[in-house]
């Protein structure tokens, strides 16, 4: 855990804020009460694990096979280990867990308004990464899976996400030190004689990567560090456990003294290499140098307009890669105040509701809009801290 806290995998996510960062954790936990049922043979564990696992249907669609590969998991073992009659037991309650977890998942596909026809539907988020699969050749379906594996594979040493949004675009998700510890991990975790926990990571580590492997995904698309971010588990278990081998082989040769001390090293480093990536390479590819002019806008309006001042927007999206946008503008402001961003405003006639400020860029292209009404407005200027100018913002009392 300690080394997964610092990997900019991790740091990217929790700075996105994106609902994607629990994932993780889903899987930790679920994997971590499975083992424990493993050892303990408590049922509280199997009830714990397949409860944990069954939140993957209410996360994001590319945790809709945790659940089924936990219980399928779980119901192979218990028919395999167990007696028949502790197993049979056992399964059914397995049963009862999974169901009532994916209880609510058909109600809600039940009442979407456009029922399976929409996320699931063949232009649907969802459906438009799986149905297609089915209408393609053979050759074409293994020729684009392989493909796509040999890519996702490769993400973790040589070439990663594209997206400067998720990632240092096109580096590896993994520094050179956890690249290098990963595979020295892989190699313990399969000589391991825990054949049964070996099993389990190995398969989490494919299972987990089948929903970034679809070949109707779109070739710029792959690798995904979103798609394959619940194996960042499995993945940083592995990093930890090279780090173990190699403290035992300096253990051995050196002792232990100077085996502690080497670990020390590489664990400063790894912290230093993903730190320094996320705070330095990687801010500076964000759009505009991480300029984050949302940011400025709601600053300012905390500071300066009080909340009693409805927010609307004249314009938006003029920067790079469409910022500053209203919601990100919205969500930065720290003092509520009523906003309405689910609209530009064209004219005197949208304003409902005073005193009132109104976001814009271009002064001149507002007054010719706005010519009826703005005659008493006060106008101030947005900048930068490094005095880059941000946006207009004019303020009316009525």
């Amino acid at each position: 855990m300690l080394i997964s806290s610092f990997s900019l995998w991790l740091l990217i996510w929790s700075r996105l804020g994106n609902s994607q960062i629990i994932i993780p954790a889903e899987v930790a936990l679920s994997g971590f009460f499975l083992i424990r049922y493993f050892n303990g043979k408590k049922i509280r564990d199997l009830i714990l694990s397949l409860l944990t696992a069954s939140f993957g249907w209410y996360t994001y669609p590319q945790t809709f096979i945790l659940p089924v590969f936990i219980f399928i998991f779980l119901l192979t073992y218990q028919f395999l280990r167990l007696k028949f009659s502790p197993a049979s037991r056992q399964s059914s309650l397995a049963l009862v867990v999974f169901f009532i977890g994916l209880l609510p998942m058909l109600f809600i596909i039940k009442n979407q308004a456009k029922g399976m026809a929409g996320n699931f539907g063949q232009s649907g988020y969802v459906g438009s990464k799986v149905l297609p699969v089915l209408k393609m050749k053979k050759g074409e379906f293994f020729s684009k899976l392989s493909v796509n594996m040999a890519k996702t594979l490769l993400m973790f040493n040589v070439r990663g996400d594209n997206s400067f949004r998720v990632n240092v675009s096109k580096a590896p998700q993994l520094d050179r030190i956890s690249g290098m510890l990963l595979l020295i991990g892989l190699v313990s975790l399969i000589r391991n004689h825990r054949r049964l926990v070996t099993i389990f990571i190995l398969l989490t580590l494919i299972v987990l990567l089948l929903p970034s492997l679809s070949p109707a995904i779109p070739d710029i698309e792959i690798p995904n560090n979103a798609r394959t971010i619940g194996i960042i588990p499995s993945v940083y278990l592995l990093v930890s456990l090279g780090l173990w081998q190699l403290f035992l082989v300096f253990k051995k040769l050196t002792g232990r003294k100077f085996a502690s001390v080497s670990g020390a090293i590489l664990l400063s480093m790894t912290v230093y290499l993903n730190l320094n990536n996320y705070f330095m390479t990687y801010a500076h590819g964000l759009p505009e140098n991480n300029l984050g002019p949302s940011r400025y806008i709601a600053e300012f309006l905390d500071k300066k307009i009080t909340t009693n001042y409805t927010l609307y927007f004249a314009e938006c999206c003029w920067g790079n890669y469409g910022q500053p946008e209203p919601k990100g503008i919205a969500y930065s402001l720290k003092k509520s105040r009523p906003v309405d961003y689910s609209r530009l405003i064209t004219g005197c006639s949208d304003l409902d509701y005073f005193p009132l400020a109104i976001v814009t860029r271009h002064e001149d292209k507002f007054k010719n809009e706005f010519t009826a009404c703005i005659s008493g407005a006060r106008q101030m200027k947005i900048y930068s801290r490094d005095g880059i100018f941000i946006s207009n913002l004019y303020l009316l009392e009525e």
